[in-house]
């Protein structure tokens, strides 16, 4: 997922996000696991407040990454 600079820091990244969930979720998604550079601090702090728990790093196309979870099995109100 990216939003174009221009765009950035406006909130669209947190409302995409949320959207993508409710959709995961609505399909009977039980987690989502996602990913990002260890650079795009932007996107870590995202994916932090909105739920992911970091699950480790690792190296994904030349790039050191962080993985990030999170897990919507107790749900059952469709809510993200």
């Amino acid at each position: 997922m990216l939003v174009d600079p221009p765009f950035q820091r406006r909130g669209l990244g947190r409302r995409i996000l949320g959207e993508l969930e409710s959709r995961a979720v609505a399909l009977g998604f039980k987690w989502i696991k996602v990913d990002t550079t260890t650079i795009q601090v932007g996107s870590q702090r995202l994916y932090e407040t909105a739920g992911y728990i970091r699950r480790g790093e690792g190296i994904l196309h030349g790039y050191v990454v962080i993985f990030y979870e999170k897990c919507f099995a107790d749900r059952d109100d469709g809510a993200t």
